[in-house]
C-alpha cells in the first residue's frame, strides 16, 4: 500500500511552546510517524508563495522516498563514496538535475571534476581541512593597479563552492552524511569564499560599432585570400551573431542555440481587431534563468534571419557552420581579433575591456533610453527581478542630457514664462562666475 503523507497540526512541547506544522504518515506497520517542518502554525497562513512551495516540495520529496523504502530513523552510513553520493544526488527523482537546460554545458563539467578530485573519498574524510586545501590550491591571486590582491577565478570557486554545499546539504537530508565542509569552512573562516568584484559596464559609441564593423569588413577580406577548412567560422557569419545579438539583445548561448522552427509569422492586430500588419517572432529557449521567451524580431533583424535560414530544416540551428552548433568560444575569439583591429583607429577601445557579451548591456540601455518600461523590458530580457534589469541599463550624463532635451521640446507654448529672462541680470552673473570657478 503506497504511502501518503500529509501536513497536519501537532500542538507544541515545552522546547517548542508554539504549534507547527508536521508531516504526518503511516509507515508499513501502519504506525503514525511525524516529521516537523519548522514552520509555526501561527506563521502558515502569512507566508509568501515561495515558501508554501517549498513546504509542498518537501512533502513530495518525503512521500516519493518513502514509497522508495526510506527510513528517517536509519542511520547514518558515512562510509559511502564521494563519488557514489554525487551519483544518488543526480539521480533524484524530485531534484532532476539531468533535466536542467544548463546541466550538460556548465553542471556536468563542474561535477565531473569533484568526482575526479573526491571520487574515492569517503564521505567523512572531506573533512574541512582536505577541502579548504583544494580550494586554496586553484585559488588564482593577482595584484590590481593599487597593489590589492584579487582573485581571477572567483566565479568558478564560488560555483564549486555551490555545488559541493548543495550536494552535501542533500546528503545530510538523506541520512547518508553527517558534517558538511563547506559550513565548516565558513564557521571558522566566513571571507573564505572570494567576492566577485563588480565589473563595470563599458559604454560603446556609434563610432566605436561602426570600427567593429568596418573591422569585420577587413578579416572578410582576408579570410576570402585563402582556401580555410570547411568547418571554420565565416567572418560574414560571425557578422550576423553580432548584429542579431544586438538588435535582439539577447545572451550568447540563447542567440547560438536559435532553431528555424522556433521562428514564427503572426497578425498584427489593432484594438478594432483589424489587421495591421505581420511581424516575426522567436522562442528563445529556456537557458540560465530556466524559462523560456517568445520576443518579436526586430526589422532590422529580419534580413539576417532570413538570410540564415536559406536552404535549411525546421531543426538546424540559425547560425551554424556545416550543419554544427556554433560555440561561445569561437564567437570570443573572432571578438577579440575585431577589437584588435579595431583599436588600430581607435586606440581607447582596447583599453574598456569590451566583453562579447556586452552587445547585451548596450542593446537593452538603447530600449531603455527609447522609453521602453521596465517590465516590458525584462520581459524581453528575460529576467526574473527587476534588479537584474537595472544591472543591464547603464545610463551617462550625455544620455540623461539626451531625455531631458526630449522633455524639454514636449512642452507648449507656455514654456515662454519659463525662459523669460529678468530684468536684473545679477543672479545670471553669479551663476557664470560660479561655472568659472568649477
Amino acid at each position: 500500500m503506497p504511502i501518503n503523507v500529509q501536513l497536519k497540526e501537532r500542538k507544541g512541547r515545552d522546547s517548542q511552546p508554539r504549534p507547527y506544522w508536521y508531516f504526518y504518515w503511516l509507515d508499513s506497520g501502519g504506525r503514525p510517524r511525524w516529521k516537523t517542518t519548522r514552520f509555526p502554525i501561527a506563521e502558515y497562513p502569512e507566508l509568501a508563495a515561495k515558501k508554501a512551495a517549498i513546504i509542498e516540495r518537501a512533502r513530495a520529496e518525503l512521500q516519493t522516498r518513502l514509497n522508495e523504502g526510506f527510513d528517517p530513523s536509519q542511520t547514518p552510513v558515512e562510509n559511502m563514496m564521494f563519488s557514489e553520493v554525487v551519483d544518488k544526488y543526480l539521480d533524484d527523482p524530485v531534484l532532476k538535475i539531468r533535466e536542467k537546460p544548463s546541466y550538460p554545458r556548465n553542471i556536468k563539467q563542474k561535477l565531473d571534476l569533484l568526482k575526479s578530485t573526491f571520487g574515492e573519498f569517503e564521505t567523512r574524510r572531506m573533512t574541512e581541512k582536505t577541502v579548504s586545501e583544494w580550494f586554496n590550491a586553484r585559488r588564482r591571486l593577482v595584484k590590481d593597479e593599487r597593489g590589492r590582491e584579487v582573485c581571477l577565478n572567483s566565479w568558478n570557486l564560488l560555483e564549486y563552492k555551490g555545488h559541493m554545499d548543495r550536494i552535501f546539504r542533500w546528503a545530510i537530508k538523506k541520512k547518508i552524511a553527517k558534517g558538511n565542509p563547506i559550513q565548516a569552512i565558513l564557521e571558522d573562516n566566513p571571507r573564505f569564499f572570494p567576492t566577485p568584484p563588480k565589473r563595470k559596464i563599458a559604454a560603446v559609441t556609434e563610432e566605436e560599432l561602426n570600427a567593429m564593423l568596418d573591422a569585420m569588413d577587413e578579416l572578410e577580406v582576408e579570410q576570402k585570400r585563402f582556401i580555410v577548412h570547411p568547418d571554420r567560422i565565416p567572418v560574414a557569419l560571425f557578422r550576423d551573431v553580432f548584429l542579431f545579438r544586438l538588435f535582439e539583445g539577447t545572451r550568447v548561448q540563447e542567440a547560438l542555440d536559435v532553431q528555424i522552427g522556433d521562428f514564427s509569422r503572426k497578425e498584427i492586430r489593432d484594438k478594432e481587431n483589424q489587421v495591421l500588419g505581420f511581424r516575426y517572432f522567436v522562442f528563445i529557449k529556456p537557458g540560465k534563468t530556466g524559462e523560456g521567451r517568445t520576443i518579436p524580431v526586430l526589422k532590422m533583424a529580419e534580413a539576417i534571419v532570413l538570410r540564415n535560414c536559406l536552404n535549411k530544416e525546421p531543426k538546424d540551428f540559425l547560425f551554424s557552420v556545416a550543419g554544427k552548433h556554433l560555440r561561445t568560444c569561437n564567437m570570443r575569439r573572432l571578438f577579440g581579433k575585431t577589437i584588435a583591429l579595431a583599436s588600430q583607429k581607435i586606440p581607447n577601445l582596447k583599453a574598456k575591456g569590451l566583453r562579447f557579451y556586452d552587445l547585451r548591456h548596450l542593446s537593452l540601455t538603447r530600449m531603455a533610453l527609447q522609453g521602453v518600461g521596465d517590465r516590458i523590458l525584462g520581459k524581453f530580457a528575460g529576467h526574473r527581478s527587476r534588479k537584474s534589469t537595472d544591472f543591464y541599463v547603464d545610463l551617462v550624463e550625455n544620455d540623461l542630457v539626451d531625455a531631458i532635451e526630449l522633455v524639454e521640446q514636449s512642452y507648449g507654448s507656455y514654456k515662454k514664462f519659463a525662459t523669460a529672462l529678468p530684468q536684473d541680470f545679477g543672479n545670471v552673473k553669479r551663476l557664470e562666475k560660479l561655472e568659472m570657478r568649477e
